[in-house]
């Protein structure tokens, strides 16, 4: 009889094991700022679907980052790298008045986090 454990559970004690290096640490960061950028702000939201429409993108709705479990996490990261045109664009245009806007364009233009964008894609099948 062959027994199959479940990886999960030590998938999950390896992420929590890497969310303490700064890189998990950016993302987290990165999906909680703009997620905080867009849902107070009805207006933000739909200028940056207008943007996205015209980039001929999705405008996905920013989602939540709520840290319980890893997998939430990658449903999150892939609606960055999904709408990552229209937020760059987006915050370069409001760079200079918002202060949030200039700390997520600093993330999204930083080639950890790109990178990590893209090495997560296997992921999100």
């Amino acid at each position: 009889m062959l027994v199959v454990h479940c990886v999960t559970p030590m998938i999950n004690l390896v992420v929590q094991t890497f969310s303490k290096e700064s890189l998990v640490q950016k993302i987290e960061k990165l999906l909680h700022s703009t997620y905080t950028y867009f849902s107070f702000s009805p207006k933000r939201y739909f200028e940056q679907c207008k943007l996205a429409e015209l980039l001929e993108m999705k405008g996905n709705k920013m989602l939540h980052h709520v840290n319980t479990k890893w997998i939430s996490t990658l449903f999150h990261v892939k609606g960055v790298f999904e709408e990552y045109k229209p937020l760059v664009v987006e915050m370069n245009n409001d760079f200079h008045t918002i202060l949030v806007a200039k700390t997520i364009l600093e993330f999204l233009c930083g080639v950890e986090v790109v990178w990590a964008l893209i090495a997560s894609c296997p992921c999100w099948k």
